[in-house]
């Protein structure tokens, strides 16, 4: 017969270890996502490395990898098939998907870069104080054509007077320092950049002066993107994705000069030497801020929600790409593309105890 307080420590001991087992089995069963993004990682990405370090997907029991896959015609096809798990995707693609009538097995789930970064900037000491300046052949440069921003850019200066082709044009000019010197020199008399590479264009020591774009300047661009089936089998990943998003959105806007430093964690070969520290802080954070400038930006009677699309927004987009010449149809089913009903899970945190915890960061 066992004695009663060989029992009781057995049970004790199998008390602790069955506890052990099932912490051990929780950090293993942390479910792995790999988030696309259209460009190289970087800078641009700081807000997820911010979000690792803090430990945000980790609470939400997410270890996440960022991938670059240039463009969502690669990006889509991947969601699908399940090779990657979701990606922030322009909503241009599924819109002309939705248009053809062949729309991926994919959907929007959380509206993330609320407002356009694309902006229309001249020079500081420019005469051209407005849009409807650009008259009499201007031309605005852009880094490509096939640019998501090229379609918003003619609906801007039609809704300005302006003839396409005739009072304006768009040049394509690439980026960076030899693309800047153009507008210096005169061969294009504004630039139809994204709010960033202003930014570097103003560090860099050249004064600018942006335009106003009237309601484009509202339009929400890139968002994240799942497969159906990944909402119809594991909704609760979805919830849990969503809301280490908005996480790191409201911790990276509280502390911009930390958030910065996460591009650091996704690329550790950016981190400068420790004496070089500030100075790589103080040449950055203006990106960081300019691509912060609106993601917690409400329209007036709009649900103070992250992660939720407002349909007038989609009628935006629509009704810009079908001036364009891009979208045949007027109207299209959105309800096909995107999806609200998990931005009120995305939006379950106390965010003043996670603002106060990032301002503490360093």
């Amino acid at each position: 017969m066992n004695h009663p307080i060989l029992r009781s420590k057995t049970v004790a001991l199998s008390a602790v270890l069955a506890s052990l087992l099932a912490a051990s089995l929780t950090a293993q069963a942390a479910d792995q996502v790999t988030l696309g993004y259209p460009q190289a990682i970087g800078v641009n990405n700081a807000d997820i490395g911010y979000g690792i370090k803090l430990g945000l997907f980790a609470e939400e029991n997410i270890e996440v990898k960022m991938v670059a896959l240039e463009g969502s015609a690669r990006m889509v096809p991947q969601i699908a098939n399940g090779s990657i798990t979701a990606a922030f995707v322009h909503p241009d693609y599924m819109l002309a998907a939705l248009d053809k009538g062949d729309v991926p097995p994919v959907k929007y789930i959380y509206n993330w870069r609320r407002r356009s970064p694309y902006e229309i900037t001249v020079l500081a000491n420019s005469p051209f104080k407005s849009v409807a300046d650009l008259k009499g052949g201007k031309k605005i440069g852009i880094g490509a054509l096939t640019w998501a921003n090229a379609p918003m850019i003619r609906a801007v200066a039609k809704d300005n007077g302006l003839r396409w082709g005739e009072d304006v044009q768009l040049v394509p000019i690439g980026t960076g320092p030899a693309a800047w010197k153009q507008l210096q020199t005169n061969s294009v008399q504004a630039l139809a950049y994204y709010a960033a590479e202003n930014e570097k264009i103003i560090a860099s020591g050249l004064p600018m002066r942006r335009l106003d774009i009237g309601k484009y300047g509202s339009m929400f661009t890139n968002g994240i993107l799942v497969s159906n089936a990944t909402i119809s089998n594991n909704p609760d990943l979805v919830r849990r994705l969503g809301r280490a998003i908005a996480k790191t959105t409201v911790a990276c806007s509280a502390n911009l000069e930390a958030c910065v430093k996460g591009a650091w964690v996704l690329d550790p070969t950016l981190k400068p030497a420790p004496d070089k520290e500030a100075d790589w802080v103080k040449q950055y954070l203006p990106l960081q801020r300019a691509n912060y400038a609106h993601m917690l930006t409400f329209d007036a009677g709009e649900p103070p929600q992250l992660g939720r699309y407002p349909e007038s927004g989609w009628d935006t987009h629509v009704a810009v790409m079908h001036e364009a010449g891009i979208l045949r149809k007027k109207e299209l089913p959105i309800k096909n593309i995107h999806t609200n009903e998990f931005v009120a899970d995305f939006n379950k945190f106390d965010r003043q105890a996670l603002e106060s915890r990032s301002r503490s960061e360093r």
